[in-house]
């Protein structure tokens, strides 16, 4: 998340609903790429069970949580429409020119996420894909949250990007060794068959 998002989700006439809508699904769904709304699918993704407090979001109370956030500024329709089903949004506090964000080095903090521009960093440091799990940003936020290293935004995207690379790279050669490994074992146990086999045969002629 970056500083303009962080100053502006503090906002008092933000409905914790809305900052929900916003940070867990429309945030996301825009760092993948994807900024095409649906309205029964935001409607499932936001139902909750809980026994505290459940939430069972009708299309329509979608509908006026993007409006919502449509008139603070969080969202905006990148053609004219009556109806927010179908539409391809923008997200212009998501998209801020990081030249307005401070450019100080800072430590890493259990709030940071990648910029808009993390896309270019990751295609600049060899990913073909900027895709990443949760679980692999908190476990690149937990390793650097221990120590007292200062970086700007950028400095900690391309750490992150090299992170991402090198566990993919890791993965990828993983694989390998086990279809080698795999290779190996196969025909060591058919050079045993054969031996055993033709061992076999020469006993039966004695």
């Amino acid at each position: 998340m970056n500083n303009i998002e962080f100053a502006k989700l503090s906002d008092k006439r933000l409905s914790h609903e809305a900052r929900s809508l916003y940070l867990f699904y429309l945030r996301p769904m825009a760092e993948r790429g994807l900024c095409l709304i649906d309205l029964p699918s935001l409607s499932l993704a936001m139902e909750t069970i809980s026994s505290v407090c459940p939430f069972i979001p009708t299309e329509k109370l979608i509908t006026d949580l993007l409006n919502e956030l449509n008139l603070l500024g969080f969202i905006e329709k990148k053609a004219q429409s009556n109806t927010w089903q179908g539409c391809s949004v923008v997200l212009p506090y998501f998209n801020a020119d990081t030249t307005l964000l401070p450019q100080k080095p800072f430590t890493m903090s259990a709030s940071w996420r990648p910029s808009s521009n993390f896309t270019q960093t990751c295609l600049m440091a060899g990913l073909h894909s900027a895709d990443f799990t949760e679980s692999e940003l908190n476990s690149f936020i937990s390793y650097w949250s221990g120590r007292h290293e200062l970086r700007n935004q950028h400095a900690w995207e391309r750490a992150f990007a090299l992170r991402l690379l090198k566990h993919r790279s890791a993965y990828t050669a993983s694989g390998k060794n086990t279809q080698t490994a795999a290779a190996t074992a196969a025909k060591a146990a058919n050079t045993s068959a054969a031996i055993a086999q033709k061992a076999s045969s020469k006993a039966e002629k004695i």
